[in-house]
């Protein structure tokens, strides 16, 4: 396990003690002062990425959504599943999202083995996502620049790729005695993946050969890893980072009966209120003159109404956003009925009167057409050269007598879907 300690004061953030712990040898005392947060990092090959596109509403609509999908997204049952997502880049009415999961099992393992150190986690997270936050925290990516984090550990190396705060590829892979022609690889399909001309490329455990090899392959400059003292982990600070600023990839796949309850604001806005009113209190009881006590009084009749107000308003806000969902959803299934009769419109005034259809089925975006006419079928791939729904028709078996028929069977394409 590696680890990092970073500390905040007075707004400074200095990064602390750091290392490699063997958890199959656990020391009585671990080499860490008492932390206030601990978030902890499954690695990339025992966690599975999902990027998807679904209607943009809130948080909790989505959570809806994605849990009726979660099992067809992972290769194990649902409820083995340890997930959670995130939204990045929204386009209109959709936005994209990061889907996260792994099996509970491993969660569990890894939480069981930081707590017999002594210490709760507060979040588990992944080792990839975090060292991306470590690199947008410590390189100050300009806007629409490409930055590639390769992290490199014996024969088994992650390669990380984020733009605009959002993460656009992450892979794990295994390297072989010659390391450099698989990063080269992966590296070139993502930089041809991006739309962006502009990339930096950072390395971390590599030799100053293998990090020379790969410039020279790639014809660009490779950039050193170095969030502070020689040796940090970029996963393990980018971790200890989470614990002291918001970060903008952040995932948390501890359960929700461990995760600290944490105060919402306004919990935090009674207390502080509370606090105001216990101090005027105090103060009226050494004293302080009765018009101070009315002025109180009238505070707390106002507060009570803006809470009134607040909740009114949050009630609504919650009912309009269901029916925008609702809205979506209904708009979305309208669009993809009308696409099925659209096709046998299409097929109605392509074929020729002879022809009889015996079945269509529909494996989307491919329809798959069988029937039969009386002229021979071989002119028929021209006929549906000519639509302007359908495109790339094929023969899908041999022409086959029937009686005084010829029945064919033939596969299109839908157009721009």
């Amino acid at each position: 396990m590696s680890w990092a300690e970073l500390t905040m004061c007075l707004g400074r953030m200095r990064v602390g003690r750091s290392g490699t712990l063997a958890l199959d040898a656990i020391p009585e005392r671990p080499p860490w002062r008492r932390p206030d947060r601990v978030i902890v990092g499954l690695p990339r090959r025992s966690v599975a990425f999902r990027w998807l596109e679904r209607p943009d509403v809130d948080r909790g609509h989505l959570a809806g959504l994605l849990a009726y999908e979660v099992e067809g997204h992972f290769p194990f049952p649902a409820d083995e599943v340890a997930y959670d997502f995130m939204k990045f880049r929204r386009r209109g009415s959709r936005a994209g999202v990061l889907l996260v999961g792994t099996r509970k099992d491993a969660v569990a393992r890894a939480v069981e083995q930081v707590a017999s150190l002594g210490v709760e986690p507060t979040a588990v997270d992944v080792t990839s996502l975090a060292a991306t936050n470590a690199l947008l925290a410590r390189k100050r990516l300009r806007p629409a620049e490409l930055g590639c984090l390769v992290e490199i550990d014996g024969h088994e190396a992650v390669v990380n790729a984020v733009t605009d705060g959002a993460l656009v590829s992450s892979r794990a892979l295994a390297l072989g005695d010659d390391a450099i022609p698989t990063l080269v690889d992966e590296l070139r399909r993502v930089l041809a993946a991006s739309p962006t001309h502009r990339a930096r490329i950072f390395i971390d455990g590599a030799s100053a050969d293998l990090c020379a090899g790969v410039g020279a392959a790639l014809g660009v400059a490779i950039e050193a890893w170095s969030p502070g003292p020689a040796g940090v982990d970029p996963a393990a600070f980018g971790l200890a980072l989470r614990g002291l600023r918001k970060v903008p990839l952040r995932i948390d796949l501890l359960p929700p009966e461990r995760r600290k309850k944490t105060r919402e604001g306004a919990v935090t806005v009674t207390i502080a209120l509370l606090a105001l009113v216990g101090l005027l209190t105090v103060a009226l009881g050494l004293g302080v003159a009765h018009h101070e006590r009315r002025a109180l009084n009238e505070v707390t009749r106002r507060l009570a109404e803006a809470k009134t107000r607040a909740g009114e308003v949050d009630r609504l806000k919650a009912q309009m956003q269901r029916l925008t969902t609702r809205l979506q959803f209904l708009e979305h299934a309208a669009r993809e009925r009308e696409l099925p009769l659209r096709v046998l419109r299409e097929l109605a005034s392509l074929l020729p009167v002879d022809a009889a259809l015996s079945e269509v089925v529909s494996e989307w975006p491919r329809v798959q057409i069988r029937g039969s006419t009386v002229a021979s079928p071989s002119g028929l791939i021209s006929v549906f050269e000519q639509s302007t729904l359908f495109e790339n028709a094929a023969f899908t078996s041999p022409i086959a007598p029937q009686g005084d028929r010829q029945g064919f069977q033939i596969r299109v394409s839908l157009k721009g879907r």
